[in-house]
C-alpha cells in the first residue's frame, strides 16, 4: 500500500514539473548587433502562443491562408516591440517567419542599429494579455551578451548598458502578481516532496517494532 501511494505522488509530482516546463507563457527574444553593420532580431515563440493571442486579436477572422497568418504574427510583433539603442527607435524590417507544430521563429533585420551601442531601453508587452508571460530578452553584441526576463513584474522594460547588469524598474509585489502560476506549481511541487519524505520516515520507524 505504501508503495503505490508514494509511487503515485512521484508520478504527480513528476506530472506537474513536466507541464510546468513546457510553459507555452514564455518566449524568448535575441538582439545580435554588430558594431558597423546593424543587428538581426530573433523571435522563438510557441505555436499556441501565437495561435491563442491571433484568435484574441482577431476573432472574426480566417486563419485558412498562410500568408495573411504570417502577416498578422508579423505585424502583431512590430506593434508590441519597442527597443531604443542610443536613444535610437530601432524599425524592424524584412520579417521573416517560420511557423512549427510546437514552435514559431520570426526573424527581423534591422538596419538603423547605431555603431557601437552601449545601451538599450527595451520595452516588448507581446502576449503580456494572458496575464503570466514571460519573455527572456537577450543582447548580444561584438564584446559581451546579457539577458533579462520582462514580466509583468517590471511591465515588460529592461534597462541594458555595456559593462554592467541589465536592470528594471521592479513593480510591488501586491501589484505584479507574485503567486503567478509557477511560483503555486514550484510551492505544490515542493510540498509534496516533503509529504513523501515525512510518509516514507513514518513508514520505516512504525516497522521498525514489527521487526524486532
Amino acid at each position: 500500500m505504501k508503495n503505490s501511494v508514494f509511487l503515485f505522488l512521484l508520478l504527480f509530482t513528476f506530472g506537474m514539473y513536466q507541464a510546468n516546463a513546457h510553459d507555452p507563457l514564455t518566449s524568448k527574444i535575441e538582439l545580435h548587433g554588430t558594431y558597423d553593420q546593424g543587428a538581426v532580431l530573433r523571435i522563438f515563440l510557441t505555436q499556441v502562443q501565437v495561435h491563442r493571442t491571433l484568435e484574441s486579436e482577431h476573432p472574426y477572422a480566417s486563419f485558412d491562408d498562410k500568408k495573411m497568418y504570417e502577416q498578422m504574427v508579423i505585424s502583431y510583433l512590430k506593434d508590441h516591440i519597442n527597443i531604443k539603442a542610443d536613444d535610437v527607435i530601432l524599425q524592424l524590417n524584412s520579417g521573416a517567419i517560420k511557423l512549427g507544430s510546437h514552435e514559431t521563429l520570426v526573424v527581423f533585420d534591422i538596419k538603423n542599429y547605431p555603431e557601437r551601442v552601449k545601451k538599450l531601453d527595451v520595452t516588448i508587452d507581446a502576449f503580456e494579455q494572458s496575464g503570466q508571460q514571460q519573455t527572456v530578452f537577450w543582447w548580444y553584441t561584438p564584446s559581451e551578451k546579457s539577458k533579462f526576463v520582462l514580466s509583468h513584474r517590471n511591465n515588460f522594460q529592461a534597462f541594458f548598458e555595456i559593462g554592467k547588469k541589465p536592470y528594471a524598474n521592479q513593480l510591488p509585489k501586491a501589484y505584479s502578481g507574485f503567486f503567478d502560476t509557477k511560483s503555486i506549481v514550484l510551492l505544490f511541487t515542493a510540498i509534496l516532496c516533503v509529504l513523501c519524505f515525512v510518509f516514507l520516515y513514518v513508514s520505516k520507524v512504525r516497522m521498525k517494532p514489527l521487526m524486532r
